[in-house]
This record gives structure tokens, sequence and C-alpha cells, in this order.
């Protein structure tokens, strides 16, 4: 995690010097959990011209959706794309209806592109983590939670990275198994 030195907290607004106890205590989170306070603050007219340039580094991620042939999922993301600051967690949604007349068992496998940025981009709550049961007819709304790391802007590889795009792909995970046995009225004792 990248704390300042003391002699750039002298620097700092009172605000900012007061969210540092907090930003060492959490120092594992890494140097997102830094920027993402930075973002809190709400002064960042006040901050010295590193930490403006770090906290203001924007990333357009642009939403893509697919489904393998003859699954029978309407599949879309309901935003196009988000500007997003380096650092910042953001919730975007995708939808999915199923036009089938039985349940689906499905799961989405996902890609970032380009490649380079792929390590930068952490999802912390996502659909593609679990299988999901899309009931015949219904639309559900699928969130992802994510950030793009502060450490991109330090990659000389991957800083010049302008645009990302988050590709989701749901493929059918195999047919659905009864949940309850019925049981034979004759057979009541």
């Amino acid at each position: 995690m990248f704390i300042p030195p003391a002699h750039f907290q002298q620097l700092l607004p009172g605000p900012v010097k007061k969210g540092l106890h907090r930003a060492h205590r959490q120092a594992e989170h890494g140097t997102d959990f830094f920027i993402r306070f930075l973002l809190e603050i709400k002064q960042r007219d006040h901050l010295p011209v590193f930490f403006r340039e770090l906290v203001e580094h924007l990333v357009r991620v642009h939403f893509d959706a697919n489904v393998d042939p003859g699954v029978p999922l309407k599949f879309q993301p309901l935003q196009p794309y988000l500007d997003v600051h380096i650092g910042e967690t953001v919730m975007a949604f995708y939808e999915a209806t199923n036009t089938s007349s039985s349940p689906l068992r499905a799961t989405a496998g996902y890609n970032v592109a380009p490649h380079k940025v792929g390590q930068y981009f952490d999802k912390v709550e996502c659909f593609c983590f679990k299988e999901t049961v899309f009931q015949p007819g219904r639309t559900q709304k699928l969130p992802v939670i994510f950030y793009v790391s502060a450490d991109m802007a330090k990659d000389w590889q991957a800083n010049d990275v302008k645009g990302i795009t988050l590709s989701y792909t749901y493929y059918r995970a195999g047919d659905l198994k009864p949940t309850a046995r019925l049981e034979d009225a004759s057979a009541v004792n």
C-alpha cells in the first residue's frame, strides 16, 4: 500500500490526515484502498498534484454480453459503458431472460481486454462466480462489482490504456435435477 511519507502528510488537508490513520490500519488492502479513500473525501482540489493525477485517472469500461449457441437466454448489459476512476469501486448491471419454457442452469465465463490490463481488473462480486438458475420467461438483473487497480497507473506497459472491455459469455451448465421427489399418492398409508 502506498502511504505518503511524513513530510508529504504535512501538505495534506485535515480530513486527509485524519483518514490516513484508517489507511495505516487497513494497509493490507493495498494501494487501491488509499485511492478509494481519496475519492471519498471530495477535496481533490486540495491534494498534491501526484495524488490528484492518480485520483483523476479515468478509464472507460465497456460491457459486452454473449450467449453460447443453442442456449435460450437473452443476455445484455444495462449500460454500454461506465467511466471509472482507477481505484474506485463500481457496480454495473447485466440482464438475462430465459426465453425457453423450462428452467435453465447456466454459468458465465468472462474476458477482459486488452489482455495487458486483465491483472488490474478486480471483481469484488460477480454473477460469474456461481451457476445461476433462470426460470422460464423470467428476467434477472445481474450485478458485477469491480474496480480497476491503481497499480495499473504505475505499470508503464498499461498506464496508457483508456478503455477496457469486460465481456461475458453464458454457457449451459447442465440439465436441472429434480429438487424434490414427488410421492405416488397411492403409496401413502
